[in-house]
């Protein structure tokens, strides 16, 4: 637990005493090495830790940790789960390889499964200390199946490989298998005919239940063209279908349109999850209960059995964060949270803006011309979480270096690179709040964090949530304002209408908010079987709800593509919706509007310089990269 005791005593003192764990890159090193590299954890060119043979956990996707999971429900009864209960869990799987397969063997698999029910029961209790974990025979028949799965050209685990494995061991209950009539060269026969099914969703289901929404176990596939070429699939028919459509990140807003008319809720046929674009169907996956952040993760394995697996104690901190969390631990560091952001002084925020405003602006003043990200829009955000949570102006700019690594960790196709780097900035970022935290810093959030309930956080969960803070007061809010002044350029009309006065301006922030919302998607895993748009989804199915989609849906809003500053009714869900709307909300239009009013102000014709934008990549955050400008 954190304390105001443990923080002023001079030392660690058990504060934050464990350093999160890097799956892919060793965050090794001392205090004194940690603090040596903070100057230059902005060079691209530090050395990552070569690679390592990827634990267990690594080359299990999300679909196979879920088999797993409802294995583990089968033996709760008794302390080992065993391979008759990973049978048991892949004969009543969903949406999966081995659910095909079963289906196409002709296999009575209802004679087999009575069977396996009668295993799992037994008369001798566990003891009283028991920690339900994988028992000798299941972990060996994992290891087996990573060597099938590698033999077959995969670098993953997925359910029709473990079925493969079950069937093809000498076990009570291969023999078992074997007796139903589901021997290894029916299940092989079935993968291979599954490899060829010609179905987008059965494709879907197949060639990508591998992806993982924060831990791929491939790296970014180089030719999606090349691959679907390769899968016998017309790239045309993917282009028109798949959010990984090139051109996407110029123009999301063609692909809505599209998909609200042709498939509003339907599989993408290159992304493991379902994709809602239609303003009801994302608010109500958004609120509904039935929906959650946590399972996002696979994050919910008892301790034991994470440990065999070889799970880290802490990815890269976003298991820990309050936005990937579900109540009521949601409802716990939240809580936490929102006492110190309602007791933050406006009137100090407003001034410390204000200064920070004019410095960048006379910085700027003595340049015709400039990149608006590097010269305003990112530094503002940055300066003003940092001046909030009463660290050192000084430290602005590796904080900023830090969160810009953190952010492709919760993309939703990240690269090995991009975790890898994630866990570089978390692990360096834990060690600098630490070193602040033993000198008993007490200023700004962090200090009223800790004389409040936060003091009684978990500390991986303190450290994790001031970088949540962190990333969600630099990251979105530069977006929020790059995305403003480029609106608002591009339309001098709305641009007059908007400089009228506060009032107008605040009106305008909402609107660039509905228009061009910096957060364009939202993720959520089905907890249950649910029904979406008429459509069936599953436990542990992917959702993605576009939270930019919804906000240009024509039955939600008039004319949603036109750049209104003054419309009146204006209900996006730009924030999110529910127990997730953002904790800085308030905060954030607030600095979006003394932005907008003092940039404007002091540069009236501010024009962009003619070249063309890029968009920065990724699916979730919509800002191009860099934003040139002539004044």
């Amino acid at each position: 637990m954190l304390s105001r005791q443990a923080a002023g005593n001079g030392t660690d003192g058990g504060l934050i005493s464990s350093v999160p764990a890097s799956l892919f890159v060793a965050a090794a090193g001392r205090f004194s090495m940690r603090c040596v590299k903070l100057m230059s954890i902005c060079d691209e060119s530090e050395s990552l830790t070569s690679f390592t043979t990827p634990a267990l956990w690594d080359v299990l996707p999300p679909r196979t940790r879920h088999i797993l999971q409802d294995a583990a429900k089968f033996a709760a009864p008794q302390a080992l789960v065993e391979p008759y209960h990973l049978l048991l869990a892949l004969i009543d799987s969903q949406r999966s390889g081995a659910q095909y397969i079963i289906a196409q063997s002709g296999v009575d698999i209802s004679t087999l499964r009575s069977r396996l029910m009668s295993a799992t029961r037994s008369d001798e209790p566990p003891g009283p200390n028991a920690e339900l974990k994988f028992s000798r025979a299941t972990m060996d028949l994992l290891a087996h199946t990573r060597k099938l799965s590698q033999s077959l050209g995969r670098s993953y685990i997925s359910t029709s490989h473990l079925l493969m494995a079950l069937a093809e061991s000498n076990s009570p209950v291969g023999r078992l298998m074997q007796e139903a009539g589901l021997t290894f060269d029916v299940v092989k026969r079935g993968w291979r005919k599954w490899q060829r099914e010609s179905n987008l969703r059965r494709r879907w289901a197949l060639g990508l239940e591998a992806a993982s929404a924060f831990r791929p176990v491939m790296p970014r596939i180089p030719s999606f063209k090349t691959a679907a070429a390769l899968a016998g699939i017309p790239w045309k028919v993917l282009a028109r279908k798949s959010l990984l459509h090139p051109g996407y990140r110029t123009d999301p807003f063609r692909m809505y349109r599209f998909l609200r008319q042709a498939r509003p809720f339907a599989l993408d046929p290159l992304l493991p999850a379902f994709v809602a674009v239609n303003y009801a169907d994302v608010q109500f996956v958004i609120k509904d209960t039935r929906f959650g952040r946590g399972p996002f993760l696979s994050d919910s394995f008892p301790p034991a059995m994470r440990k065999q697996l070889g799970a880290p104690e802490c990815q890269r901190g976003l298991p820990a964060m309050m936005l990937f969390a579900d109540p009521p631990r949601h409802t716990r560091i939240r809580a936490a949270f929102m006492r110190v952001f309602n007791s933050v002084s406006m009137d100090l925020i407003r001034r410390q803006m204000g200064e920070i405003i004019q410095s960048l602006l006379d910085a700027m003043a003595s340049r015709r011309t400039f990149d608006l990200i590097e010269m305003f829009s990112g530094p503002l955000p940055t300066s003003v979480i940092t001046r909030m949570m009463g660290l050192p102006d000084a430290d602005a700019p590796v904080l900023s270096a830090w969160s810009d690594r953190m952010v492709p960790a919760i993309g939703i196709h990240s690269t090995l690179q991009d975790l890898a780097q994630a866990d570089v900035a978390y692990a360096e970022f834990s060690d600098y709040l630490k070193l602040k935290l033993s000198r008993g810093s007490n200023e700004g959030m962090l200090g009223a964090l800790l004389d409040g309930d936060a003091a009684d956080l978990p500390q991986e969960e303190f450290i994790a949530n001031c970088m949540l803070l962190l990333m969600a007061g630099h990251e979105t809010t530069t977006s929020l304002i790059t995305n403003g002044i480029l609106l608002l350029v591009r339309h001098p009309a709305q641009r007059a209408i908007a400089m009228q006065d506060g009032k107008a301006m605040a009106m305008a922030v909402e609107e660039i908010l509905r228009f061009e919302s910096p957060v364009q998607w939202t993720g959520r895993v089905a907890m249950t079987d649910v029904e979406v748009a008429g459509q069936r989804v599953h436990r542990g199915d992917l959702i993605l709800a576009g939270i930019g989609a919804a906000n240009r849906d024509p039955a939600a809003f008039a004319d949603p593509d036109q750049f209104k500053v003054d419309r009146a009714e204006n209900r996006h869900i730009a924030f999110g919706f529910g127990i997730h709307y953002c904790l800085g909300a308030m905060l954030a239009k607030l600095e979006a509007q003394m932005a907008l009013q003092a940039f404007f102000g002091r540069f009236p014709g501010a024009v962009l310089t003619g070249e063309s934008l890029r968009w920065r990549p990724g699916l979730v955050l919509r800002c191009p990269e860099k934003l040139p400008m002539v004044v």
